[in-house]
């Protein structure tokens, strides 16, 4: 095998890391069509989880869905990151300001004759290590204001 000169071992070098940063790297287009899929799945795994629990009475009952997310990807749905690249994201928000980042109405479970609404602020929590974004809270039965 012939010997390389160290210049051309610089270019072959420099195409290998265009060629790896290419493939690492994602487009402004597949960064939105990832966050995209992110909003379009996660109203769903969270109302599959909001079913009837004894807990429900008190609005104590725990929700949590999980979905793997680009850090590109996060810091579109959510906002640019709080925390160094390689530490883990939490972040607490209100329950509208998830259906805002979420792009959705609110997201509600329903229960025979009642309708299960998210009763306190929701954890966002991205794991920089595994790439997934964990979302929990609680909810329950809608208070009753007034008797009929």
């Amino acid at each position: 095998m012939k010997a390389m000169a160290p210049a051309e071992q610089a270019v072959l070098s420099e195409e290998m890391l265009r060629k790896l940063h290419t493939m690492l790297v994602k487009s402004a287009e597949q960064v939105g069509e990832e966050a995209a899929k992110f909003r379009a799945k996660m109203e769903p795994l969270i109302r599959a989880d909001m079913r009837w629990r004894g807990s429900c009475r008190n609005s104590k009952a725990l929700f949590k869905a999980e979905w793997p997310l680009s850090r590109e990807a996060f810091a579109m749905v959510f906002g640019p990151p709080n925390r160094p690249p390689n530490k883990q994201d939490r972040r607490k928000m209100a329950p509208e300001k998830l259906f805002e980042c979420l792009q959705c109405e609110e997201i509600c479970g329903h229960a025979r004759y009642d309708t299960l609404h998210m009763s306190s602020d929701v954890t966002v929590t991205h794991d920089m290590a595994t790439l997934q974004v964990k979302i929990s809270g609680r909810y329950g039965k809608e208070p009753r204001s007034h008797w009929y």
